[in-house]
């Protein structure tokens, strides 16, 4: 861990148009609201507060999850293998499909891709998937996509060509390889029982040809696989998929000599790409210690106690409901408002992750947003300025934690791998609507790696079928090296 350092000395990371960069420019000084905020607030809040050591003892016990993970022990994360070994950028000049599952939506895509890494262009089409369909039999669900892809190509003049594809799939899966994957179960607003412990890639694949397409499913992946291959296309130095929005999750390069479960590789490789899906870290008991009231009491209250700790903590779909939480509890003692409890914070979910960005997005000694949140959303007339920067505090107190435990979980994968330089692909409602939560992470994750290190963020558009598509890339150009009689890493 690095040790503390100044105001002066800090790191300050400026977004750009394009990328999110670490610079080493100086920083202002102290933030106005932290300073005027009530000290009966900062106490409220200071179990939210990650000290350098905290963010080293997560760190350090996440990588202790990790290498249980890796010996597949019941105390430890499930590390799943997405058995993707490579993204190559050489690749094969051709067309690829791309599907992308988003709720009762979803996107065909067609992504056209050149040797040059910057000259690429996708078409692409989003249709509702009708709730009937949704909750419908096997066939009928794959069918339907089918049909939407018979018709995406057929308006393209494209029917009787022979295609390459490859799908994000955001459901649970138990794969076996890129093109084997059996459905564990149906999450969100699909439930399509009869899909349940069959090849999701067969299945599709089945109803492909009995519309006479010609389409090889090439690839099965998953949304942090996606953003990860989709930055790596273009940026060798790239070894991490993140996101996080309503959940969080990360995939990354990790040495196969390290992983002791079977990893029924196709040809022997260096690397794999392990889905860590760490939203579940702490649903052993591991991060108890870290754990507040307000955290305890949205697990309590939510649809699935003791499970996804980790996600809890940290992703946008808590976040407002805990600073719902803590606000009430300022308000049961007489530290805003007056005392007086607002009928619209009895409603639970009533704030929201994107009420917080608002909030925090106001320069330091301005308060419009928080004005407007609780004169337009919470109904309240009279307004104390002190109001004002205790509520701005509340809402930066947890999103700072969200940064400090992300920090900490990638600075953890960014040690393991051990990579001089890296790149960390991102996508997610944090990164694309929270102004301050790209500085806060990047300054939490600089905080716990040598000096030696340097990272940057990438956010990434499109990645789920730009991702999609630079796998099924890649195992095209794998299997024409092959053909060839060529080993895979030339």
């Amino acid at each position: 861990m690095r040790p503390s350092i100044t105001d002066k000395e800090r790191f300050k990371s400026i977004r750009s148009l394009r990328s999110l960069d670490v610079l080493n420019t100086s920083r202002k000084e102290g933030e106005t609201f932290a300073d005027l905020a009530k000290n009966e607030i900062k106490n409220l809040c200071g179990p939210f507060i990650m000290s350098n050591e905290k963010m080293e003892a997560v760190m350090n016990t996440l990588n202790e999850q990790i290498e249980n993970g890796l010996c597949k022990s019941p105390n430890g994360l499930r590390l799943v293998n997405t058995f993707v070994t490579e993204i190559s950028t050489l690749r094969e000049p051709r067309k690829y499909i791309a599907l992308d599952f988003k709720g009762q939506y979803y996107r065909v895509s067609l992504t056209t891709v050149s040797r040059e890494l910057d000259d690429s262009s996708m078409e692409e089409t989003l249709y509702t998937i009708p709730k009937k369909i949704r909750s419908g039999p096997s066939e009928e669900f794959f069918n339907f996509i089918a049909e939407t892809v018979y018709d995406f190509l057929l308006v393209r003049g494209m029917v009787e060509q022979e295609l390459d594809m490859a799908m994000c799939f955001v459901f649970p899966v138990e794969q076996k390889s890129l093109e084997e994957a059996y459905s564990v179960r149906w999450a969100k607003e699909f439930s399509v029982p009869s899909v349940i412990g069959k090849d999701v890639v067969k299945c599709l694949s089945d109803a492909l040809k009995r519309t006479g397409l010609k389409i090889h499913v090439r690839a099965l992946i998953n949304d942090t696989v996606g953003v990860l291959a989709a930055c790596a296309a273009k940026d060798s130095e790239c070894a991490m998929g993140l996101i996080v929005s309503t959940g969080t999750n990360c995939s990354y390069f990790e040495l196969t000599e390290k992983v002791k479960f079977d990893l029924n590789l196709p040809r022997p490789s260096k690397y794999i790409v392990l889905n860590t899906e760490w939203g579940a870290f702490g649903d052993n008991g591991c991060l108890n210690e870290y754990l507040t009231e307000f955290d305890k009491a949205i697990d309590e209250n939510s649809s699935a106690p003791g499970q996804q700790i980790f996600e809890k903590m940290c992703s946008t779909l808590y976040i407002g409901e805990i600073c719902r939480f803590i606000i009430v509890k300022a308000i049961g003692e007489k530290l805003i408002f007056g005392g007086d409890m607002p009928e619209k914070l009895t409603y639970s979910g009533y704030i929201t992750s994107q009420n917080l960005f608002e909030i925090d997005r106001d320069p330091p000694q301005v308060y419009s947003a928080a004005e407007i949140f609780l004169r337009e959303r919470l109904k309240i007339n009279l307004i104390r300025k002190s109001d004002l920067v205790n509520i701005r505090f509340i809402v930066r107190a947890v999103v700072t934690r969200s940064a400090s435990l992300l920090g900490a979980a990638c600075a953890c994968l960014i040690n393991r791998m051990k990579r001089r330089r890296v790149t960390l692909a991102v996508d997610g409602a944090f990164f694309r609507f929270s102004s301050s939560f790209p500085v806060l992470l990047v300054e939490a994750i600089t905080q716990l790696i040598p000096y030696s290190y340097t990272f940057k963020l990438k956010l990434i558009d499109d990645g789920d079928t730009k991702g999609a598509a630079a796998v099924a890339a890649t195992a095209v150009h794998e299997e024409r090296m092959s053909q060839l009689g060529i080993p895979p890493d030339q």
